[in-house]
């Protein structure tokens, strides 16, 4: 809670130092949180309809713990070599999970 404080703070000091700047900064930054924004909103949907179980389901071998571990990694790795690092987090974060379940592995955050 005192990260957001500080960062409100820090905006509203910003815009009444420099209320141009801020203005124009904040436009610049609009379009990248905006596409964060989707790719996080597409795989909260995309979790909803039971993809990311699909998905492990499909990516998971048979063979134990190691190689389900091989593969999510190798997935993530490819993921993130053809988009980008944001959709490989967002999209192998839940994969994760739901390997370890269906692999009857433990898993914590």
């Amino acid at each position: 809670m005192s990260l957001w404080a500080a960062g409100v703070t820090l905006a509203a000091t910003a815009a009444g130092l420099q209320p141009k700047a801020s203005a124009a900064a904040a436009l610049a930054d609009a379009g990248p949180f905006g596409t964060v924004a989707a790719i996080i909103l597409a795989a909260a949907l995309a979790d909803r309809l039971g993809a990311f179980r699909k998905l492990a389901g499909a990516l998971i071998p048979d063979r134990g713990p190691r190689a389900a571990c091989a593969a999510v990694l190798a997935f993530t790795a490819l993921l993130s070599a053809l988009v980008n690092l944001d959709v490989a987090v967002v999209v192998a974060m839940p994969t994760a999970p739901s390997s370890s379940f269906l692999d009857k592995l433990i898993f914590a955050w």
